[in-house]
């Protein structure tokens, strides 16, 4: 796995982690050590999986193992998006947004007006 696709940022007080690319065992390893390398023994870590390609069930395993010698508590570590629910440690916990509202005619490059015949920009249809 190339370092571009595991980013760990400080805000808050918090660790956050996006992860870039399929969930493999190197994509595994390389976010437990990151956690390991940049986790402050305070504050909560939250790894985003929205970026992220396949989970293969191989990467799940050495995550959930390894995270057994993170020094991240498993009640203080957050999954967040649809693809943590297949990757979540016992005791942590996944949030699954809720999906952004299109304001639909009212974005710079709406998708919502094409093939539609008669649309203005910021005519709200469904």
């Amino acid at each position: 796995m190339k370092s571009e696709q595991i980013q760990a940022v400080h805000r808050k007080g918090n660790l956050h982690i996006k992860i870039f690319g399929d969930f493999d065992t190197v994509a595994a390893q390389g976010v437990t050590s990151a956690i390991t390398e940049q986790y402050k023994g305070r504050g909560n870590v939250f790894i985003k999986t929205a970026q992220m390609g396949a989970v293969l069930e191989a990467g799940a395993k050495v995550f959930r193992r390894n995270m057994g010698d993170c020094p991240v508590h498993h009640r203080n570590l957050f999954m967040v998006g649809k693809k943590g629910m297949e990757m979540v440690p016992d005791g942590s916990r996944v949030i699954i947004p809720p999906q952004k509202k299109s304001k639909c005619g009212n974005c710079k490059n709406c998708q919502c007006r094409k093939g539609r015949t008669g649309a203005r920009s910021g005519a709200k249809h469904s």
